[in-house]
């Protein structure tokens, strides 16, 4: 790679002065890397006694930090038994130069490889970008680039092989190449993939099962849906913790108002056993000894509290219960967000409170001195399966949290079908029976957890996958709009359709283009709806 350096020189005359040719054919006869030069060679030095030369000692040297490499940092997280989630840090440890590396990005291969198969589990190209400032600045003199994260799926046998070897080569630099080696002895796999709840075959629950009339009046259908039907028990009946996997559109809102309804009837006993419990003691009681009576439980207005994962979420179940509790049941739903905080009397007075995981997690923080925080008697969390991604970390300090906290709260997770529904299961205090250490004997859940496999839908869905080449994401996107139109009109001629992208950038183009391919389209034109 040094020799490549020497082709940058602007005369040969420049090139025979930094780079003379002895120097160069002692590196290539001496078969010298890069760590050698930078890492065992500590000073100029050294590395002209290596090439006898003392005067290209120093050039050489300098040069060779000049050649792009990176030092590498890995972490490995296991998502199943057959998958590993890695996550690649790579941090450049060479001098920037526009001269020699231009103004644009250094682009990289990724490898992940092990011993035993030889074979590449994973490849990718990583891009390393100079800082701006370099970039703009413009100076010869040496300027780091940005650092680069680079993060995967890899599918893998078991047993696992007993270590990964991620390796990095540069595009365009010969012999720039790290290597690290990944031991998988210190990973602890997940249990063996749980068993799905299997759908039962019962008859549809009618609404009139809720025992309430002002409940029944919320819902504009008579029955329940299959997986409602199966849980409604469990939910309505019980204070068990709930842990529930299915996909969407499986009525998994109505679930989380069944939690909430079931908060309501427990406020409303409770509030009928003080009375009770004050008229009988006025009774047994003379009037110039009667005294209140010491009751704890009916003083606290208990209240629901759902944690939605995006504050657009947040607002959108704020403005249905705010139709359904607020204005037919006459509840106080209030959102506590980033963007809405309402007072704390506000707060100790609502029954149901809609907020995102940020904000809760710093309002239990100091649970011991707010009062709406402490009368939290169930706790619905949508899209808990996010408790893997980058937002995990506040999820798992709310439950934890809560789980602790000295008065019991139920826990109630919503979240599409699972590999591993008994491992959190566990975590959120819910146990599955028959479980077997031999690995032998079935498995099968009780209390309230409900794995339904991805399949069971209340409504079939027939899937249609078409591909598209390219790995540039915009001119990807561009292609798909074509193809997504026609699909549109194959599969959903005047109905209405969902197109799913990956940002709100996206939508808008994604959006623009196909009304310009729907203006241009004739069919549509003449009349035709599509």
């Amino acid at each position: 790679p040094v020799r490549q350096l020497a082709e940058y020189e602007a005369s040969a005359h420049a090139r025979q002065r930094n780079f003379p040719e002895d120097a160069l054919k002692q590196l290539e006869a001496k078969r010298v890397s890069l760590d050698r030069l930078l890492v065992d060679c500590t000073s100029d030095r050294e590395v002209g006694d290596l090439v006898r030369n003392q005067r290209a000692g120093t050039t050489l040297r300098a040069a060779a930090r000049q050649i792009p490499r990176v030092d590498l940092a890995v972490r490995v997280v296991p998502v199943t038994r057959h998958v590993l989630r890695f996550v690649v840090d790579l941090t450049p440890a060479y001098d920037w130069s526009p001269r020699v590396h231009g103004g644009g990005p250094e682009p990289f291969w990724l490898w992940v490889e092990d011993l035993d198969s030889k074979r590449a589990h994973h490849y990718e190209q990583v891009t390393l970008t100079p800082a701006p400032s370099a970039r703009k600045s413009g100076a010869h003199r040496g300027a780091a680039p940005e650092a680069a994260t680079a993060a995967f799926a890899v599918a893998v046998a078991d047993p696992l092989p007993p270590q990964f070897f991620v390796r990095v080569l540069s595009d365009r630099w010969l012999g720039s190449t790290a290597v690290l080696e990944v031991s998988t002895n210190g990973l602890k796999l997940p249990s063996t993939a749980s068993k799905p709840t299997d759908l039962l075959p019962l008859h549809p629950l009618p609404t009139s099962a809720l025992g309430v009339p002002a409940f029944e009046r919320l819902y504009g259908f008579t029955h329940f849906n299959p997986v409602q039907t199966q849980l409604f028990h469990c939910l309505y009946n019980t204070d068990k913790n709930v842990l529930l996997g299915a996909p969407t559109g499986s009525g998994k809102t109505v679930i989380a108002e069944l939690a909430v309804m079931r908060m309501l009837n427990r406020r409303g006993a409770a509030a009928d056993d003080a009375a009770a419990a004050k008229e009988q003691h006025e009774q047994q009681q003379p009037n110039s000894e009667r005294r209140p009576p010491k009751i704890t439980t009916t003083s606290i207005k208990t209240k629901a509290v759902y944690i939605a994962p995006l504050k657009a979420l947040a607002r959108e179940r704020l403005h249905d219960w705010k139709r359904k509790f607020g204005e037919q049941l006459g509840l106080e739903v209030l959102e506590l967000t980033g963007d809405a905080t309402p007072d704390a009397r506000a707060l100790t007075r609502a029954d149901v409170l809609i907020t995102t995981p940020e904000k809760w997690d710093g309002v239990t923080r100091l649970w011991q001195r707010r009062e709406y925080a402490r009368h939290a008697a169930v706790l619905i969390i949508d899209e808990i399966h996010l408790l893997g991604e980058d937002r995990g970390p506040v999820i798992e300090a709310i439950v934890s949290r809560v789980r602790f906290a000295r008065h019991p709260v139920r826990i109630v997770g919503l979240s599409t079908a699972i590999s591993n529904a008994d491992d959190l299961a566990r975590w959120l205090g819910i146990l599955p029976s028959g479980d077997a250490d031999d690995g032998g004997a079935a498995r099968t859940h009780h209390g309230g957890l409900f794995n339904f496999r991805p399949s069971v839908r209340p409504v079939t869905i027939e899937a249609h996958v078409a591909g598209f080449p390219g790995k540039h994401y915009c001119p990807r996107m561009a292609t798909m709009n074509k193809p997504c139109y026609q699909a549109i009109l194959e599969h959903a001629r005047g109905k209405p359709a969902l197109v799913f992208v990956a940002s709100r950038r996206q939508t808008r183009l994604t959006a623009v283009d196909l009304i310009a391919i729907a203006g241009a389209d004739d069919a549509v034109l003449g009349g035709a709806t599509a």
